[in-house]
């Protein structure tokens, strides 16, 4: 059985110039960290091939107060937030979401 999201989080940000590999590097250690909190269901990082200082985050959580308060007391969360400046230009655009319909294509869809 899957978890349905109660919260869906599209997060963009923008390396600073030469920064793209240190923040490909931070998420990449980042993420794992996160993906282990009991609401975490999933986070997808993408980077924008056509500009590769472009950065989103795609993220599905299954108890949005758990996000709003206790994700966001976590140490290793507190510490990315004081160290993105050293890679990141300017903030965070943030942004949720409520999931209305999620839609499987043939592509996705098991195989029998």
């Amino acid at each position: 059985m899957t978890t349905q999201p109660e919260l869906v989080l599209l997060v963009r940000f923008e390396a600073k110039d030469g920064m793209e590999e240190r923040a490909r590097a931070e998420m990449e250690a980042f993420i794992p960290q996160v993906i282990e909190e009991e609401a975490c269901i999933s986070i997808n990082l993408h980077q924008n091939p056509d500009a590769p200082h472009e950065f989103m985050l795609y993220e599905f959580w299954s108890d949005k107060a758990f996000f709003m308060g206790p994700h966001r007391e976590t140490p290793y969360m507190k510490a990315m937030v004081e160290r993105s400046s050293e890679f990141m230009k300017g903030s965070m655009d943030m942004s949720i979401w409520d999931l209305t319909q999620t839609y499987i294509g043939a592509a996705g869809k098991a195989q029998d």
